[in-house]
């Protein structure tokens, strides 16, 4: 199988859904897989253009049985995608979060970007998207086949060491502007739990975190942002995960790929009850919480309780180690062969 992968960009969203699996498929002998720079888009420096509108007329022959391209969002790709399909080639539209959901006003959603994403899953011959919900969204509203790639880790995550520490660490890892409302849900509780049983907090991203949980300073400490290969290792400085998601159409599609990150690290987490996280916590994985009585129980109970912890944590771990690509890239190809064979009968 020959491929040709377009990540949206090179910070998570493209290392998760096609660089990753992606590096593991590499490894198979049946396949040729070019992952494309987001910089220079390779994919479509030989197209002709008209001259009156700038729009992509054609394009060179490609050499490849499958097109991946990850949020097709600009007027490029929809150009770009019947020209491949008229080739032979099939095309498959990755997504990873329900776009479409997001507040109107939100910095990240510009309506015309999502106006051609839409479009973008009515062309594909097949899209791929990380959970049921979010399959649902783009099948009912295209019609297109959607096939759903649950999140995995790189079997690297496993063996990042930890940092030792006297006191319990608490931990978030994100960017509080594009989750907007998400840490409020915790009414506080998380300063509260930490207060009353001496441990610190800790954030990943931005401190902008710290404040709205409601702690001061000297209470919490803030790595700031880190590169994608040293990002384990700064999340294993936690010993306790949270995993507030505001209740929103948005989060109801949202993977469970942050507690992924948690469990294959050995950190138990208390998370919101989005449907993702409550399959989870079925499973043993993580628990949830949903008010803030709710979170300061849940919290204090894993700090000061070893035996739980450790039941969390090794549930965790055994969750973490059936999904890594090494094990479940093949499910990567499986859904690229049917989008060529959907290609082919069209």
């Amino acid at each position: 199988m020959r491929v040709l992968a377009i990540p949206a960009d090179k910070t998570g969203c493209g290392f998760y859904r096609i660089q990753e699996p992606c590096r593991v498929l590499k490894e198979y002998g049946d396949f040729h897989i070019d992952v494309d720079d987001p910089d220079k888009k390779q994919s479509i420096t030989k197209a002709g253009r008209s001259p009156l509108n700038n729009r992509i007329t054609s394009i060179g022959a490609l050499d490849y049985d499958v097109v991946v391209m990850q949020m097709p969002s600009r007027q490029d790709a929809l150009d770009g995608i019947p020209l491949m399909q008229e080739q032979g080639i099939a095309v498959v539209a990755e997504f990873d979060d329900d776009y479409w959901a997001m507040d109107r006003g939100h910095f990240m959603r510009g309506e015309e970007d999502s106006r051609n994403m839409m479009e973008a899953c009515r062309m594909a011959d097949l899209v791929t998207v990380t959970t049921p919900k979010l399959a649902q969204r783009i099948g009912s509203a295209t019609g297109t086949t959607v096939r759903v790639l649950r999140n995995c880790i790189p079997r690297s995550y496993l063996s990042i060491d930890g940092m030792k520490h006297e006191e319990t660490v608490v931990g978030w890892s994100g960017n509080p502007h594009t989750h907007p409302g998400d840490l409020e849900v915790t009414r506080g509780a998380v300063a509260r739990a930490c207060r009353a049983n001496g441990a610190k907090f800790y954030t990943v991203g931005g401190e902008l975190a710290v404040t709205l949980l409601g702690f001061e300073d000297r209470e919490a400490l803030n790595q700031g942002w880190v590169p994608l290969d040293l990002y384990p290792s700064a999340l294993k400085y936690m010993d306790i995960g949270i995993i507030p998601l505001k209740n929103n159409e948005f989060n109801e599609s949202k993977s469970y790929l942050k507690g992924l990150e948690y469990a294959s690290l050995g950190i138990p987490f208390v998370a919101s009850p989005s449907p993702e996280y409550k399959m989870l916590a079925h499973e043993g994985i993580g628990c949830i919480a949903t008010t803030g009585p709710d979170w300061y129980r849940k919290l204090t109970h894993m700090m000061t309780s070893d035996f739980y912890r450790e039941g969390l944590i090794g549930r965790g771990l055994e969750f973490a180690v059936r999904n890594t690509y090494e094990h479940r890239a093949w499910e990567w190809a499986e859904a690229w062969a049917k989008a060529i064979e959907i290609r082919k009968s069209t």
